[in-house]
């Protein structure tokens, strides 16, 4: 009987047991979890947490600051000493009156950053006037030093209404009356560049993404306030913004790095570029899907197929983009592709000092000889053939994309949408006014058109038909040479 009632009374101890330490448990993991979110959501805020330590920021500005010839205590480099750089034997222009980037800047440099909170990517430096960021310095000190933080506020400016739209001091309650005194908005030019830096930085949950404030435009007017959004990595929305340095015809080539696994067939080469524009075509597989695998691969358990395929579909969301642009014919004889081992680079993060300068011989510099290879010029000063070749692909490409283009634009001027065609609408426009303008405000969009000013426009439709009727009577004569996939003329965001 003794031992009877002791078994169970001894089970109940230890499932007591089990439950306390169970609790014990996820009270620490909530508690972690806790302090995640109040580090912002990041393991670490990239700043040194010590006096005298130096963490990534901190060696980030001392390498940018190195670079360019600068102490770690003088003036922070920004983007407007970028662009003021001599280049050809002639400085670069200053910025223009408004702080942004001038036309033809000495050097230029676009970083991304992810704005999680509007659900999408931020070009730095913020060069879009309906992109008003703004930050909080008191906020800011955990993630950048004083000297680099006091650059910053020099030159920002306190936060001000664009339009009678945005929140006022003198309606806002006391929060938000607090909230505008202390705030700042981000500069373009002024801008340091460890700053950007840091903002495309946010890995997620390893560094702490930044907050910075906007304008909710989504509140009701006359109660619109300002919200802290969150930064976090630009990987986020792009990896390969190749697309910021193009030009229908460039002046000198623009490179990429695209950094991806050593495939199996071609362990021994690192770093391959493009020979030819017929190279570089073909689609690059995430093996890790079902399906593209061999046939084994469906006696996995399916617990590892079903990762597969979400990692695959998450990649897939992220990364479409960067693949696809990756095999336009303009751009995979400029892009420089980096296959890494098993256990380099991207969050192998506890790689010796030994492996990455291994690594930064192998493929960096093994990457810059192929480019001077294939693009440096020849004897005399001739231009490489690779250079040639990709000129006359980018020349080819718009004036093909364009006569397609314009082929749709031409149909539009002259069809019956709505019953009005484009001619008729213009010749309203001078009676009746072709835009809504804002009601109650003055507004330069709600008038109608002078007769010079929809004569001119007439003039402009007619050259656009003409000049798609040319380029339809010489398309046959436009040589041997399609590009393959075809890319389009489209109009696009900013970014």
């Amino acid at each position: 009987p003794v031992l009877a009632l002791a078994l169970p009374a001894a089970l109940l101890v230890l499932a007591a047991a089990v439950l306390v330490a169970g609790a014990a448990v996820a009270r620490r993991i909530y508690c972690d979890l806790l302090a995640l979110a109040e580090n912002g959501y990041g393991l670490c805020s990239g700043k040194g947490q010590t006096p005298g330590e130096e963490g990534l920021v901190e060696w980030l500005h001392k390498g940018i600051q190195i670079s360019a010839g600068r102490g770690r205590e003088d003036p922070p480099l920004t983007f407007a000493d970028l662009w003021s750089a001599p280049r050809f034997g002639r400085a670069g222009p200053p910025p223009l009156g408004d702080g942004q980037q001038p036309d033809d800047p000495g050097i230029e440099l676009q970083m991304f950053s992810s704005n999680v909170t509007q659900g999408r990517p931020i070009r730095l430096p913020l060069a879009d006037a309906n992109t008003r960021l703004y930050f909080d310095p008191t906020e800011w000190e955990q993630y950048f030093s004083p000297t680099v933080l006091d650059a910053l506020k020099l030159a920002s400016s306190p936060y001000c209404p664009a339009s009678a739209s945005d929140p006022d001091v003198a309606s806002a309650d006391p929060v938000q009356r607090a909230l505008m005194g202390r705030l700042l908005e981000l500069p373009c030019g002024g801008m340091p560049i460890v700053v950007a830096a840091r903002l495309s930085l946010c890995f997620p949950l390893l560094f702490s993404c930044v907050s910075v404030y906007a304008v909710d435009y989504e509140s009701v007017p006359g109660q619109r306030r300002l919200r802290r959004c969150l930064l976090s990595d630009g990987g986020l929305c792009t990896n390969f913004p190749i697309h910021l340095f193009d030009a229908a015809h460039p002046e000198w080539p623009t490179f990429a790095f695209l950094f991806d696994s050593r495939l199996w067939s071609y362990l021994g080469q690192s770093v391959w570029l493009a020979p030819t524009h017929l190279q570089g075509r073909g689609d690059n597989w995430q093996r890790g899907v079902p399906g593209a695998e061999d046939e084994s691969a469906a006696a996995r358990p399916v617990g590892t197929r079903l990762l597969g395929l979400a990692g695959g579909l998450l990649l897939t969301m992220k990364d479409w983009n960067d693949r696809v642009t990756s095999r336009l014919p303009h751009v995979r004889n400029r892009v420089i592709r980096l296959a890494l081992r098993q256990g380099e680079g991207q969050l192998n993060l506890s790689m010796s000092s030994e492996t990455i300068l291994r690594m930064a011989h192998e493929y960096g510099t093994s990457a810059g000889v192929e480019l001077v290879r294939q693009f440096g010029s020849g004897s005399g000063g001739a231009p490489a053939p690779a250079w040639q070749e990709h000129v006359y692909v980018r020349s080819m490409i718009e004036l093909r994309a364009l006569h397609r283009h314009l082929k749709g634009y031409a149909r539009a001027v002259s069809s019956g949408g709505d019953a009005v065609s484009l001619r008729e609408l213009l010749r309203r426009a001078v009676a009746v006014p072709p835009l809504v303008g804002s009601s109650g405000r003055p507004d330069p969009t709600g008038k109608c058109l002078t007769p010079i000013q929809r004569d001119v426009l007439e003039r402009a439709v007619s050259a656009v038909e003409t000049l798609e009727a040319e380029l339809a009577a010489c398309e046959a004569e436009f040589g041997p040479y399609r590009p393959v996939p075809e890319p389009e003329l489209r109009l696009r965001p900013p970014i």
